[in-house]
């Protein structure tokens, strides 16, 4: 999709909430603009490495072809940004249902350029916090 008023390519940074329908499963993946890479965090690290290769190379494409639109395809050399499917430094569920939650805090984190430093434990309290944002209308900072 188009970014309404504006060119992504300009954009610090574009985040993406990702669902697998086969697996029921939540993640998230950035595009980091002006660094030039696109990281995947998923709480269930691994879990479906083919699908995780699928969504990395699909944003990929995406800035590709908003690229050629823009008539810098050359200049920003897609080819060579870095895909990074995996950290080990990413947050882990220890269940199987707070998925989402975590993609949501991924997605918060990263986007407020804080370090993804919650656990499992934080998940309560940050239920609360997307309750509160939700009843409220609004998105308050962490």
């Amino acid at each position: 999709r188009k970014v309404p008023g504006g060119d992504v390519l300009s954009l610090d940074k574009v985040v993406c909430p990702v669902h697998s329908e086969t697996k029921e499963h939540w993640a998230c993946a950035v595009i980091f603009v002006q660094k030039r890479e696109i990281r995947y965090y998923d709480s269930m690290a691994r879990r479906n490495e083919k699908l995780t290769r699928r969504v990395l190379e699909g944003l990929r494409r995406y800035m590709e072809d908003e690229a050629k639109d823009k008539g810098c395809s050359k200049s920003m050399n897609l080819r060579a940004w870095k895909l990074v499917p995996y950290d080990k430094k990413t947050p882990q569920q220890s269940n199987g249902f707070d998925c989402g939650v975590f993609a949501c805090m991924f997605a918060d984190y990263v986007s407020m350029n804080l370090p993804l430093n919650f656990t499992q434990d934080h998940v309560a309290g940050y239920r609360e916090h997307m309750a509160l944002s939700i009843l409220r209308g609004s998105v308050p900072s962490l």
